[in-house]
């Protein structure tokens, strides 16, 4: 299985910023692919709450065939909301589609191994932050949007066994990107560990 590494979060909360620096640091290590989703949004005029079920479904078709270019390649991909992410979107907009999502991300998890980040940040940091094209009447609109999905996230990390890390993102970027690297060396040690130790248990089973 490929180990990948999905950054999720709230906008603005630096998933992008920390995610970047993490595989500038360590170029041998690390890539990073940024979000689907943002970057079709840089093809369109409507903003996230304007978005709807061809926009998901166009960013559910891109993320699978990228992924096809994740697996074969050799360091851990750095991956910007992915298809967790995605389905948390859907769950807001186009919750008619999140069955048929949900399904996929299943079978993309024979593949892939992830370990997901969640970034942290308070609601009066992602006001100052904001950068949607959105209208000021639309802040508090926003604000229930991304709280209703970043409930939705925690759902799927949960029914679907993902594990994950929290990261508060409020610090210097120094200190924060210490932190998660730490945090993402850790796991991965321990993953190995693991598979080290059930795998030959699987192999005299079988």
């Amino acid at each position: 299985m490929k180990k990948i590494i999905v950054f999720n979060s709230i906008h603005g909360a630096g998933k992008t910023t920390l995610a970047k620096n993490l595989a500038l640091q360590d170029p041998e290590t690390y890539i990073f692919y940024p979000e689907v989703g943002g970057e079709l949004r840089k093809e369109v005029n409507y903003n996230c709450l304007e978005s709807g079920e061809d926009f998901d479904r166009e960013v559910m078709r891109r993320e699978l065939a990228r992924d096809e270019f994740l697996l074969a390649e050799e360091r851990i991909p750095l991956i910007e909301t992915w298809h967790i992410g995605n389905i948390r979107y859907l769950a807001a907009r186009s919750p008619e589609l999140i069955a048929q999502y949900k399904d996929a991300l299943r079978r993309q998890l024979v593949f892939f191994d992830p370990v997901a980040v969640f970034v942290q940040i308070s609601w009066q940091t992602f006001k100052q932050r904001i950068s949607e094209r959105i209208q000021p009447s639309q802040v508090e609109e926003l604000i229930q949007f991304y709280k209703l999905i970043s409930t939705k996230i925690f759902n799927i990390y949960q029914e679907l066994g993902i594990p994950y890390i929290l990261i508060n993102n409020e610090g210097k970027l120094d200190k924060v990107l210490l932190v998660l690297r730490r945090e993402i060396q850790s796991r991965i040690q321990r993953d190995a560990e693991y598979n080290q130790e059930i795998h030959p248990r699987r192999d005299k089973e079988r």
